[in-house]
């Protein structure tokens, strides 16, 4: 009993501190396990494609995640943990109870990516100078 209010305060203290690569701790008698969130899960896919296998809250976290059109669409900035990897964004699309990176991993995207993205979410990447003009 301890062990999983230790575990729970820990992942309270992690979500205080900005911390979101962990947001969900499930406690069961006998089983704890950290769930990631489907977001997390396709950017460190995404990341891992050129094999680093890259791990979340190890090789990089999410922070300033946007959600769009009911969640339908995200668009997250990638903050390293350590120096393997470059800080940019991502912009991803809801499918099949899980997200699809669309964009990026990038810093600077052409007006020409904007054709694939809704309106809402190419706005904001402009309010951020994200789009090169």
């Amino acid at each position: 009993m301890r062990r999983s209010i230790a575990l729970f305060v820990l992942a309270a203290a992690l979500v205080a501190l900005g911390v979101w690569a962990i947001p969900q701790l499930v406690i069961r008698p006998n089983i704890i396990s950290l769930q990631l969130n489907p977001l997390t899960t396709a950017v460190a896919d995404k990341l891992s494609n050129n094999g680093k296998g890259l791990v979340p809250g190890k090789d990089f976290n999410l922070q300033t995640i946007y959600y769009f059109d009911d969640n339908s669409w995200a668009v997250a900035r990638i903050t390293p943990v350590n120096n393997n990897l470059q800080a940019s964004l991502v912009v991803a699309k809801k499918v099949a109870g899980g997200y699809q990176i669309v964009l990026g991993p990038g810093t600077l995207f052409r007006q020409s990516d904007l054709q694939k993205l809704p309106k809402d979410v190419a706005a904001y990447l402009y309010s951020i100078g994200a789009i090169i003009t």
